[in-house]
């Protein structure tokens, strides 16, 4: 009887093992589930930047962006890393342009959500390039929104047209 009391207690105290285990891992669990969840609630909403190092060529806008209606806008969050050692002003241009952009489309600067400067594409080639007032460091990361405007005043001309362009961004001194 004695021996059956003994078995009866380590099965017991095996149980009771079992149980604390599975409830550290149950506690862990639950300690993971929060803090990704915590990790995805304070995480920047705005995630959709795309990522610029200064004087490397970068897809920015591409053939599957949305087609451009008049009165519509695309936008484009820009990071912009300068790997140079200057520290200059932002400047950015159009080059390669294939098609007839005219004054009716509208390129939109903006710091963050300051708004900078706009130029028609008309006139952002290398000998007019939009140059930002704010100052970029060696090394430095900075966040613009681009934004490109097909003006209401465009009327039919534009329909089924393709534009190409680069948009260069350089640092200028």
């Amino acid at each position: 009887m004695c021996l059956y009391i003994i078995i009866e207690e380590c099965g017991e105290s095996m149980n009771s093992k079992k149980k604390i285990i599975v409830s550290i891992l149950k506690c862990l669990l639950l300690l993971v589930l929060v803090s990704v969840s915590v990790f995805y609630f304070f995480e920047d909403e705005d995630t959709d930047f795309t990522f610029v190092e200064i004087d490397k060529a970068e897809k920015i806008f591409s053939e599957d962006d949305e087609f451009l209606d008049p009165g519509g806008v695309i936008t484009k969050r820009l990071s912009i890393r300068n790997n140079s050692t200057e520290t200059g002003k932002v400047r950015m241009y159009l080059d390669n342009v294939i098609g007839n952009g005219g004054e009716e489309i509208i390129f939109h600067f903006y710091y963050h959500d300051e708004l900078l400067g706009s130029v028609p594409m008309n006139l952002l080639s290398i000998d007019k390039p939009f140059i930002s007032p704010v100052l970029i460091n060696s090394k430095e990361t900075q966040e613009y929104n681009i934004t490109i405007e097909l003006l209401d005043s465009a009327g039919n001309e534009y329909i089924d047209k393709t534009i190409r362009f680069d948009l260069v961004i350089k640092v200028h001194n």
